[in-house]
């Protein structure tokens, strides 16, 4: 496993698949000062924090800056730009059952690498692989299997290209929905798009609306300008992109401002009350052709039609409808992989591995997203999406982006060309976790936040430390970079320090303060920089928020913020290895579990290991556990009743700063097919658990992927 900052070295190795997860150790109304969820919430909101530079970018710039001769632009044509893009989940339940993140690419610019990242406790980040998706009901849910009167007579089989799985989409006499909750939210990983659709400010440019001020929730970017379209949960949003205000309109608007073409002030195809299941294959964030959920509603297509039934029948054919999103070949992706047409509502998982399915960008790069063609062509990304699967509240999520610059940026020598060089990024989830209570599809809480970063002054603030208790000293290095070939004069520097916060010193210090900091930077030539490093101490429990915002003539106001975590919390990395990497059938496999705790407080006690084996390999009872927590052997309890899912109950708490292995075997059937044998397990304590991605694989005589 490797740093961002040190990957260069180490890129072409096979990255150990981890999850990052965050769990509360007691009931959150104990801990006095939380800002905890609402009783009353119903999903986990989650929010974007910043958009900035990571360590290794950060180090050759400021080499830059301290060789370049005077007056030198910063960014320069081929430079490799790796960008940390943070998302904090809060407001609403524990657990989120389908956490989406998006870097939108811009004109002149080519991405040449993606990953999912945790902090490394150094400053740094490691890559690891995607985490696993909440348990949800693995059929229809406690809504119930949802009907649409115009899908009857919608015959059409939507046979996946990824998997060995086909259906219809509706029951074709009734119109009663197929699909299941778990395999909407089942597909995970990273995901590219060419569609023009997907391009940041395409819903304003379809209805006319200017980008200006951004786009997303109303509650969180009041000033947003475009049409709006309300949630079937209340929430007003104007949409950052098309693509995303379509599948709104089809499954879960409930109102909108738009009067244009296609405009719905109710579901187009879920009617009813836009919530439960959908058809088979579709309402997935990430559909495309290599998701188990591939297809989506062709709200363009609708727009043009008689808008009928016939028409929505056309718009979900099987052949025409297939989603934008393609897949980036990444460690712990997830295929959805489920039982079309289950009425169930028990709580489960429904996917398969999917860690070598996609575009290998080693092999076959990503192509420059085209200036020329503004947006507007087929064959350029405008988009990645990242499914992280899982989310949970406190617990933060790392997205990594690097991008190639490709066009002169010497020729940027005055703010007018500034707005086309700002990166956008957003995020949104689902519904609640199904321990949470969670039974509804993606589009009923559709509600995005974005946050932007200039890459004419580019100002970060990312705190040296991403859990702190109360009473804790860290800091925040400030930095703004002058990146372009124009002077920045009557620069001033101000950073407000958000409640919880209790300033102590800044180097260089501050021309007034101390809330807010004020530094009269004055003027920032081509090349330079300025840096601060602010020392704080955590005076309370909570989210600790911290903005910084930069004033010249020459630029509007650019800000950056960050959040802290201050309590008591645990923050578990689950990972897993085999004893070997490939094996005959009927032999036997050694699995190591690691989970460590790298936050700021113990686990709950009991612990349990909940093991997901892949069919033809099961748990070897015969062979005793081997236990170790914080240091020490423990005998642990293991119901074996299920040889495919053995639990582990450990009797301790895995410490801050400590962690917990368990070794077992497991056996091999003298059966099995020839294929890679992957393994997924959830971490759960005090009923919230936290599944991996695809973990440990094993070769079983060579041959295709096969994994439940």
């Amino acid at each position: 496993m490797s740093s961002v900052r040190n990957r260069k070295l180490r890129s072409r190795i096979l990255y150990i698949s981890m999850i990052l997860a965050l769990v509360l150790s007691i009931v959150p109304q104990a801990l006095p000062g939380v800002d905890v969820p609402a009783a009353e919430a119903h999903n986990l909101q989650t929010r974007m924090v910043y958009m900035f530079f990571d360590p290794e970018t950060q180090d050759w710039l400021d080499d830059r800056v301290a060789t370049a001769a005077p007056g030198t632009p910063l960014l320069q044509d081929g430079d490799e730009v790796g960008l940390i893009i943070k998302v904090v989940p809060r407001d609403g339940t524990t657990t989120g059952v389908g956490g989406h993140i998006d870097f939108y690419v811009p004109n002149g610019m080519q991405v040449v690498d993606v990953g999912y990242v945790v902090p490394d406790g150094d400053g740094g980040f490691d890559r690891v692989g995607m985490k696993g998706q909440s348990p949800i009901a693995i059929g229809a849910g406690p809504i119930g299997a949802k009907t649409t009167a115009e899908l009857i007579g919608l015959t059409d089989v939507y046979a996946s290209p990824v998997s060995d799985l086909s259906s219809t989409a509706v029951n074709p006499a009734t119109g009663l929905h197929l699909g299941t909750i778990a395999g909407l939210y089942g597909d995970t990983g990273i995901f590219y798009s060419t569609d023009p659709n997907t391009a940041y400010g395409s819903w304003q440019s379809l209805t006319g609306a200017s980008t200006a001020n951004g786009c997303g929730a109303l509650a969180f970017n009041p000033s947003a300008i475009g049409p709006r379209i309300t949630n079937n949960s209340g929430d007003v949003v104007v949409p950052c992109n098309a693509w995303d205000a379509g599948q709104l309109y089809a499954w879960g608007a409930k109102g909108t401002t738009y009067t244009g073409p296609g405009a719905s002030s109710a579901p187009i195809v879920d009617y009813g009350d836009g919530r439960g299941n959908a058809p088979w294959g579709f309402a997935s964030g990430v559909a495309g052709p290599q998701s188990g959920y591939a297809w989506a509603f062709d709200w363009f297509e609708w727009r043009a039609s008689a808008q009928n039934a016939a028409a929505m029948r056309a718009a979900m054919d099987a052949a025409g409808s297939v989603g934008p999103w393609e897949r980036i070949e990444y460690d712990g992706s997830r295929l959805s992989y489920d039982q079309p047409g289950l009425a169930s509502t028990v709580i489960g998982y429904a996917n398969r591995d999917a860690s070598a399915v996609g575009r290998d960008l080693a092999a076959n790069p990503l192509p420059v997203t085209d200036a020329a063609a503004g947006q507007t062509d087929l064959t350029s990304p405008k988009a990645i999406r990242w499914a992280v699967g899982q989310l949970t509240a406190f617990r933060p999520e790392y997205a990594w982006v690097k991008v190639m610059v490709t066009e002169d940026t010497s020729e940027i020598d005055d703010n007018t060309l500034c707005a086309d060089f700002d990166l956008h990024a957003q995020t949104f989830g689902g519904d609640a976790g199904g321990t949470d209570n969670g039974k509804d599809h993606l589009w009923r809480y559709y509600e995005p936040t974005e946050v932007k970063m200039n890459m004419c002054v580019a100002v970060g603030k990312p705190a040296t430390r991403e859990f702190v208790r109360s009473g804790d000293i860290f800091q925040y290095p400030v930095k703004v970079y002058n990146l372009q070939n124009f002077t920045l004069t009557n620069v001033v520097v101000s950073d407000t320090l958000g409640g919880g916060l209790t300033f102590l010193s800044a180097s260089p210090s501050q021309n007034s303060g101390p809330n807010p900091l004020v530094w009269n930077v004055g003027t920032l030539q081509p090349g330079q920089k300025f840096e601060s490093l602010v020392t704080v101490r955590a005076s309370s429990t909570g989210f600790l928020d911290n903005c910084v915002t930069v004033y010249s003539d020459q630029l509007p106001p650019q800000s950056s913020c960050d959040t802290t975590i201050s309590g008591q919390y645990p923050f578990l990395v689950p990972t897993k290895t085999a004893s070997v990497s490939s094996a005959a059938p009927g032999a036997s496999v050694l699995y190591n579990v690691l989970v460590r705790n790298i936050g700021t407080g113990p686990t709950g006690n009991p612990v349990t290991v909940r093991e997901f084996l892949p069919e033809g390999i099961t748990y070897d009872p015969t062979f005793t556990p081997v236990v170790n927590v914080n240091g020490a052997l423990v005998t642990a309890s293991v119901n074996a009743t299920n040889l495919s899912e053995p639990v582990f109950t450990i009797p301790a708490a895995i410490q801050a700063d400590n962690r917990l292995t368990i070794t077992f075997r497991a056996t091999i059937s003298p059966a099995a097919q020839p294929g890679s044998y992957c393994n997924t397990y959830s971490v759960t304590q005090n009923g919230v658990p936290i599944t991996t991605g695809s973990l440990a694989c094993v070769t079983v005589a060579g041959g295709q992927i096969g994994d439940t």
